[in-house]
């Protein structure tokens, strides 16, 4: 019988992990290329940068940038939760569904289906032209805890808080848990009010909060969420250099 893995066994895995990302040195080299051939080069310096770049090449497009990128966030939600205890799973894999969310609005409101959308193997179920099939494709599966609050981003994302509370074991200590959901829920309010000049400062700021907060979770599975939010926000910043790049080559 093989032995579950214990919270200290996550720590420990989140604590490596965290270690490959880049310093600003690295983040500087990246965001001064002027094209994507060159950024993939300055990427290759760097363990965490060469892992969410592999496959693309100088002639990739904006579409297989981010498609790059939300399956490695995928994988990554997937490799975090299997190094939780298994009572952790469910709460770690629902995060997966956070990258997705904002074309899935698109889609439930009755935007067009775009072409990039038919190579993602998330999104390509919920392409139906007709609108009320689509709503009933999202209101089933892995998202019907979702099924009655697509009426506004606020009330998407209440609802996925909700569900990700639901998930979490009944006997979770509450204390670093609820600070992670109160450092994030601060960053969001007051984000769509930030100018958009400081727009990149308020993200450093969230992220030296999560750091923080991960050294106190010494042993506490908060660190694995706070461990996910930080990288969400260094694959935020990754993506926008590497779409900057290319479309500096398209110019």
């Amino acid at each position: 019988m093989i032995a579950q893995p214990g919270v200290d066994y996550a720590y420990a895995r989140v604590h490596a992990c965290l270690g490959r990302h880049p310093g600003e040195p690295a983040w500087q080299r990246m965001e001064a290329a002027r094209d994507l051939g060159a950024a993939l080069d300055a990427a290759r310096a760097s363990a965490f940068f060469s892992t969410w770049t592999a496959g693309l090449s100088a002639y990739s497009d904006i579409h297989a940038v981010e498609s790059r990128l939300r399956a490695r966030f995928r994988a990554l939600v997937a490799e975090v939760a299997g190094w939780m205890p298994a009572r952790w799973h469910a709460a770690c894999a629902w995060t997966g569904v956070l990258p997705d969310l904002p074309a899935l609005y698109h889609l439930y409101h009755g935007g067009a289906p775009l072409a990039w959308m038919r190579g993602d193997p998330v999104l390509n179920a919920f392409l139906d032209p007709e609108l009320a099939k689509r709503r009933h494709a999202m209101a089933g599966g892995g998202l019907a805890p979702l099924a009655a609050h697509w009426e506004t981003p606020s009330a998407l994302r209440s609802a996925w808080v909700a569900e990700w509370r639901r998930r979490l074991p009944r006997h979770a200590d509450p204390a670093l848990i609820g600070k992670l959901a109160a450092v994030i829920g601060e960053h969001l309010a007051a984000f769509p009010a930030t100018a958009p000049e400081a727009a990149w400062a308020a993200r450093a700021a969230l992220r030296a909060r999560l750091r923080h907060l991960l050294r106190a979770a010494v042993l506490h599975p908060a660190a694995a969420f706070a461990y996910l939010a930080i990288a969400a926000l260094d694959v935020e910043r990754l993506r926008a250099a590497l779409v900057r790049s290319a479309l500096f080559a398209t110019r």
